[in-house]
């Protein structure tokens, strides 16, 4: 046998012949992949309600597929399920973990590539929030002063009012400040 020809750039090929015939025997040609590219079905998918399909495209021929979440492998799991040819990834019932970055790593026997990070923007909470007093003390008598701050994790960010007895203080944000109180503030 005797190597004809070999192209470099994005095709190539292979043709083997016998010389003393000269009848072609095999022809093989493949092309390099390209960078591959990552799309979500869901742009904004919130916890526990959206499942997640992510697709991977690459152009080439006998083109594979791994994924990766940071720098470990993607592989099945109750709620993660990789496609038979790899080239999907579907997260059920998505978490806010579930954020990424994601990778699509191709190759076939010539070349390899790997996709930008792609992150999911999961939409989750407002979480139950967390109330905390500047200056802790046991006991507050009316007129003194303190600083109540609350905060939720959520994404989008959460927004705050605030309240007394059910009434609104017309304040917003995780911040109030209290001055001169003219109420008793006993922590039990």
């Amino acid at each position: 046998l005797e190597l004809l020809g070999l192209t470099v750039s994005r095709l190539i090929s292979f043709m083997f012949y016998n010389i003393s015939t000269y009848h072609f025997l095999y022809t093989f040609s493949t092309d390099t992949v390209s960078v591959p590219t990552i799309q979500s079905n869901v742009p904004n998918p919130v916890e526990f309600n959206d499942t997640v399909t992510l697709t991977c495209s690459a152009s080439g021929s006998d083109v594979s597929y791994r994924w990766f979440n940071g720098s470990s492998e993607v592989s099945n799991t109750q709620r993660i399920h990789l496609s038979a040819d790899n080239r999907t990834l579907t997260i059920s019932g998505v978490l806010r973990s579930d954020d990424g970055p994601f990778y699509c790593y191709v190759y076939n026997h010539v070349s390899n590539n790997i996709s930008k990070p792609f992150n999911l923007d999961v939409k989750y909470g407002p979480d139950l929030p967390t109330l905390s007093v500047s200056l802790y003390e046991q006991f507050y008598a009316a007129g003194s002063s303190l600083i109540l701050q609350c905060s939720a994790q959520s994404n989008p960010t959460a927004q705050y009012q605030w309240f007394l007895s059910g009434t609104s203080l017309k304040k917003r944000g995780q911040e109030y400040a209290a001055v001169h109180t003219m109420i008793d503030v006993i922590d039990e």
